[in-house]
């Protein structure tokens, strides 16, 4: 099948990268995307963080003004939290440290910047994490403390009796049926907390994710973020990087979804 094809391509590229990362079932934003062939994976944790710190972003940010980052976080759930306000402002970081939108323009080397450009482009991925974390449909096995709308603690192996936050059978459970957006994706993406970004008046981006004609829609990018049967449209790029904690097997399923069921609707 072609989501065969598409794996064996995402797991030889995942192999070949310094420290051989993957989708972690902890919280991870995984590999990310874009960059062009070869190019270098940039995480938050620690690259971006420390970038911010040593620009003494984190002085002004730390406190009441927008993207609250902490310094020196101490604590996974510091770590996550920074990530998260950061990531939502992946695209900003380095026109505003430029000066765009009357921001005090910082003095920064243009590795950095190209770095925090790069950063943005590849889905702003939290961290790296072992290939043996990846858990795509059978694996893991590791406690899940963060995905996205997903109950804190569950366990989340990608096996049969799936995880709290939705999981599911993961890809053993799909292999003998189709998978639609009534049936699977649209509980996938209320479990993985997805439409709480994503949802509602003023969705994230300008991208809803509550209904069909929404996920087959447009964002503020005025891009297609389902194409059928393209294993890189840009949600399966979001959700195979972790994005907000995305799980392994859930991954999986929305790239059947798009790839080996052309994003059918039921």
């Amino acid at each position: 099948m072609r989501t065969a094809l598409a794996i064996a391509g995402w797991l030889l590229f995942l192999g070949s990268a310094p420290g051989c990362y993957g989708v972690a079932s902890d919280y991870v934003g995984g590999d990310g995307e874009g960059g062009g062939p070869g190019a270098a994976p940039v995480y938050y944790r620690p690259q971006i963080q420390a970038d911010l710190e040593a620009a003494k972003c984190t002085t002004c940010h730390a406190g009441t003004a927008p993207m609250k980052v902490t310094p020196a976080p101490s604590s996974d759930a510091q770590w996550q939290a920074n990530h998260r306000e950061a990531s939502q402002r992946a695209e900003g970081l380095a026109p505003k440290a430029n000066g765009a939108g009357g921001h005090a323009k910082v003095a920064l080397d243009a590795a950095v910047l190209a770095r925090w450009s790069a950063w943005a482009a590849q889905g702003a991925p939290y961290r790296a994490a072992p290939v043996s974390d990846a858990g795509f449909g059978g694996g893991g096995g590791a406690a899940d403390a963060g995905h996205g709308g997903g109950a804190a603690g569950a366990a989340d192996a990608g096996t049969g009796g799936g995880s709290a936050g939705g999981t599911g059978g993961g890809a053993a459970m799909d292999a003998g049926r189709p998978v639609t957006w009534e049936a699977d994706i649209r509980a996938v993406m209320v479990s993985e907390g997805c439409t709480t970004c994503h949802g509602g008046s003023t969705p994230s981006a300008s991208y809803a994710l509550g209904t069909y004609p929404q996920a087959m829609g447009n964002g503020k990018d005025l891009q297609p973020n389902v194409v059928p049967g393209d294993p890189v449209s840009t949600l399966v790029i979001f959700s195979r990087s972790g994005h907000e904690g995305m799980s392994a097997a859930n991954a999986l399923k929305v790239l059947r979804w798009v790839v080996d069921w052309e994003a059918a609707e039921r």
